[in-house]
């Protein structure tokens, strides 16, 4: 018989849907900031701008899912090399499904993003809560 695994994922608990959303738009305020803001001050392409303004916003999206969203009590350690994998994934595949659904389906620019922006989130929340934010069994949650 297989050994039981001690980790289980952060199952989707009342609240827990607003603070997702709460803190992703937090981070999106602080993406917008910092890319406009270098964009303007150092004359940076918008591009690179939203290269810098991506990696900022992390920061703040990592305090507020570990605190408010998921209310980790795990090992930072353990949590932000896979909190920064799982970011990553997300943002190419945020490229991938807007290339796709604009370029190859032929969708309108809005409805591409529009798709985009509710097709990756899900999938983000799905990575955070079973992959990045994982709870050991017996560990008390903080609900």
């Amino acid at each position: 018989m297989l050994p039981r695994s001690t980790a289980r994922p952060a199952l989707v608990t009342r609240g827990r849907g607003a603070a997702y959303i709460a803190v992703g738009l937090a981070a999106a305020l602080v993406f917008m900031l910092v890319s406009k803001l270098v964009h303007v001050t150092l004359g940076l392409d918008l591009v690179p701008a939203a290269a810098v303004g991506f990696g900022v916003s992390l920061v703040p999206a990592y305090i507020g899912h570990r605190r408010l969203t998921f209310r980790s009590v795990g090992s930072k350690a353990a949590e932000v090399p896979r909190f920064l994998a799982s970011s990553l994934l997300c943002f190419g595949l945020t490229l991938a499904c807007t290339h796709i659904f604009a370029s190859r389906l032929g969708l309108p620019d809005l409805a591409a993003l529009a798709l985009t922006s509710v097709f990756v989130p899900m999938l983000n929340f799905l990575l955070l809560a079973g992959f990045v934010f994982v709870r050991r069994q017996g560990a008390a949650a903080r609900e």
